[in-house]
């Protein structure tokens, strides 16, 4: 399965990282809520310290973020 870096586990994206677990990819999430990062490591995924850390060596990059502004300072700074 597929190695996908999930950033921003929010309403939205809490729910559809859990649904890649379930599917059996591996994870590595990034969100500034540790409790919502804490919930998906209890199912399998591996936490990062920070949005690049997350995207290291990954086949796949999703972003769930609430606005353009944090989408652009997750990609470029």
């Amino acid at each position: 399965m597929a190695a996908i870096a999930f950033i921003g586990l929010g309403q939205m994206g809490s729910p559809m990282a859990s649904n890649l677990l379930q599917q059996g990819h591996q994870l590595r999430v990034f969100d500034v809520n540790a409790e919502a990062v804490r919930h998906l490591v209890d199912k399998g995924a591996t936490p990062a310290a920070n949005p690049a850390q997350a995207a290291k060596d990954a086949e796949f990059i999703i972003t769930m973020l609430p606005n353009g502004d944090l989408v652009r300072s997750v990609l470029f700074g």
